[in-house]
């Protein structure tokens, strides 16, 4: 599995740190999780063709992790439409009402009629399904008044999780639980805890907890620059810590 990271930021613009996107290349396939804000752009930044992505995985409907859904689907229908270029099947998965929401967006981006492109829409709510080679597992976690997944790939003994946003929460240790990785939601730092994100003390205690072998901080907001977010989660998790950066590339 190899991903890059195209986004770490929130939902409050930055021009250090784009809204939500992972790139995942997983068994051969073109896996897309959450495109916030500018994730198409990032896609083009980091030289992947978006018309080559085989799935979109939405872990909920804030606007920094669903924002450019619109972008690249309108994207994919002109591509085929206008430019005649011939367009791979696209599975996108979500969260619970996510083809009810789906629908809106297709009434936005298509008012003339059919998606130009073959799509499948699906929800993976509290479920585990197999992808081509490899397999996810979904899991409700905390946050907000929002529906929202977690989520965990997992391809030649190997696997990583995406926490998406949410509370420190059993839930979330659970589906972490041994992981290579986990890429969880640091929005604050320990001195400016807010009730629906992580700090890095929760992240630490997630990952120790979870026994997870690396911890990913991402998510973060610009009141988090300001501190040493590594040196706070270390005092709660002793494997390796990693804060996330734009365009990033980790082995997994």
């Amino acid at each position: 599995m190899k991903l890059t990271i195209l986004g770490t930021g929130t939902i409050i613009p930055s021009l250090k740190r784009n809204a939500s996107g992972y790139f995942l290349n997983i068994g051969g396939d073109n896996v897309l999780v959450d495109c916030g804000s500018g994730v198409l752009r990032q896609l083009i930044k980091a030289k992947i063709n978006y018309n080559d992505l085989d799935y979109i995985f939405i872990t909920h409907r804030h606007t920094d992790h669903i924002a450019d859904l619109v972008s690249i689907l309108h994207s994919l229908h002109i591509l085929r439409r206008v430019h005649n270029k011939k367009s791979k099947k696209i599975t996108l998965v979500g969260y619970k009402g996510f083809k009810r929401d789906y629908q809106h967006f297709r009434k936005a981006c298509f008012p003339e009629g059919k998606e130009q492109y073959p799509v499948k829409v699906e929800e993976l709510v509290n479920n585990r399904k197999k992808f081509g080679k490899w397999k996810v597992k979904s899991k409700d976690v905390k946050h907000s008044h929002s529906i929202c997944s977690a989520y965990r790939f997992e391809y030649n003994n190997k696997s990583i999780v995406f926490g998406s946003d949410g509370y420190y929460d059993q839930s979330l240790i659970k589906i972490c639980k041994n992981a290579n990785v986990a890429i969880l939601d640091c929005s604050t730092p320990i001195q400016k805890k807010v009730d629906v994100h992580m700090s890095p003390e929760e992240c630490g205690n997630t990952a120790n907890e979870a026994g997870v072998k690396k911890l990913i901080l991402s998510h973060i907001s610009s009141l988090a620059e300001k501190y040493d977010l590594k040196k706070q989660a270390q005092k709660y998790y002793k494997g390796p810590i990693v804060v996330a950066k734009d365009l990033m590339k980790v082995e997994i």
